[in-house]
């Protein structure tokens, strides 16, 4: 099942494995994660670490829309096997604003 949400202020959790979408702490819509295929949003509406952590680990990719309805990011998952332990190192580059 491919997911679409534009509700402005709606918040995307996850609970019982189940997506709950809500608004102001009340419960708009609830559905079995394991349906959702794909999930596109909003710019206005947010998702929690949970969530995005249960969808990657179903392969369920997630892209948010800007107001004028063009893609501002995309994230697609897959099965990875861990490869072993990543190491971050920084070099103390800053990064500039563009």
């Amino acid at each position: 099942m491919r997911i679409y949400i534009n509700e402005h202020g709606a918040k995307v959790g996850i609970s019982n494995g189940k997506l709950v979408v809500s608004k102001n702490g009340v419960k708009l819509k609830s559905l079995p994660a394991e349906l959702a295929e794909s999930l596109l949003v909003s710019s206005s509406v947010q998702i929690t670490s949970q969530a995005l952590i249960f969808l990657s680990s179903h392969n369920v990719s997630v892209s948010w829309i800007s107001d004028q309805g063009k893609i501002v990011c995309s994230l697609f998952f897959s099965n990875m096997q861990r490869l072993g332990n990543i190491r971050i190192h920084s070099n103390g580059t800053r990064y500039k604003r563009v």
